[in-house]
């Protein structure tokens, strides 16, 4: 039941036997592996998972205000996400990037909840910057054209 990284296969181990080991991956496909080409495993399945990404926020918006929000949001998610186990809180500006500022986030989940437990929250920041006026910012181009003045017979 563990999710697993073994002998170069990803998943969720069905069964382990003397000389075997079945693990099926998130494709569904299942993966037969003879223990002997097994030398190393790493095991996903700690007692908290961590959840880390960043979110962009533009140049124009109040960084503080931004925190406020996130704050507000994660006091809103920590009250009704029990897959929440530590968190999530806005540990700081990450990188000032070309087109914004990048904030990192950070929480802690219960074990395979961490991957749907990201989509929710970046859907719900979303939301509440979208009801803030928070604009997540993206990469813009301005074109100046120049027109050539012709009044002295120039080309």
């Amino acid at each position: 039941g563990d999710y697993v990284a073994a002998a170069d296969v990803s998943g969720i181990v069905q069964e382990m036997g003397l000389r075997i080991t079945k693990i099926r991956d998130f494709g569904g496909q299942l993966h037969i592996i003879p223990n002997s080409r097994i030398e190393q495993v790493t095991n996903f399945m700690g007692s908290k998972m961590r959840v880390m990404f960043d979110v962009r926020i533009a140049y124009e918006t109040d960084i503080d205000m931004a925190f406020a929000v996130l704050e507000e949001t994660f006091a809103d998610m920590r009250a009704s996400m029990p897959a929440i186990e530590e968190g999530p809180d806005v540990l700081g500006v990450q990188e000032l990037s070309d087109s914004g500022v990048i904030v990192r986030v950070v929480a802690r989940s219960a074990p395979m909840a961490q991957w749907s437990l990201e989509r929710e929250m970046r859907k719900r920041i979303k939301l509440a910057f979208d009801e803030s006026g928070i604009e997540i910012p993206y990469p813009k181009r301005y074109v100046m054209i120049h027109k050539k003045d012709n009044r002295e017979g120039g080309d």
